[in-house]
């Protein structure tokens, strides 16, 4: 009966830190997973990269083709995400069309590389009932020394921002 116990406790804790749609993590989680690697890369000295991925024009995209096509694109989104990353990486669904991706152990250099190709993928992407391209702008931001797990993430943000303003479908790195 304690093995049954244990595996349905560990089933709803999973289930609490899985996003449903897409199956990927959550925000819960990204959050929790985010301040153990800040934890860690401040330790040790290693770098921490955030990417902040954006679906551009996504409200457009439910209105012209309906909620349905909205939630293929979505998943579809996440599963392009995912096949880009390393097992120690992870994808989270942060909100709405927004996906945050956490790079441990991974410098700026290599974390713009890896999301330019993440970023083309998306664009690259072809889904039969979307007569038109999918993109994604995307914001980059490094741990700094003394930085909280929420800092790094703001920053992200607003280089997402940065990435919107000139003219989406780009990566923007924010640099302090």
């Amino acid at each position: 009966m304690e093995k049954e116990v244990a595996r349905r406790t560990e089933q709803l804790e999973q289930l609490m830190l899985t996003d449903p749609l897409t199956g990927v993590g959550n925000r819960r989680m990204l959050i929790k997973r985010l301040e153990e690697e800040v934890v860690r890369a401040q330790r040790y000295q290693r770098p921490l990269t955030v990417a902040f991925f954006d679906i551009d024009h996504f409200k457009n995209i439910n209105d012209t083709y309906g909620h349905s096509s909205g939630d293929m694109v979505l998943s579809r989104v996440a599963e392009s995400l995912k096949s880009g990353l390393r097992d120690c990486d992870l994808l989270g669904r942060f909100g709405g069309e927004e996906f945050v991706v956490l790079l441990p152990e991974t410098t700026m250099d290599k974390a713009s590389k890896v999301a330019e190709r993440m970023r083309a993928d998306i664009e690259h992407m072809r889904l039969p009932q979307i007569t038109r391209s999918i993109t994604a702008s995307v914001g980059l931001a490094e741990l700094q020394d003394n930085e909280s797990g929420e800092d790094l993430l703001e920053r992200s943000d607003r280089a997402l921002y940065r990435a919107k303003a000139d003219g989406r479908n780009c990566c923007c790195v924010d640099e302090i």
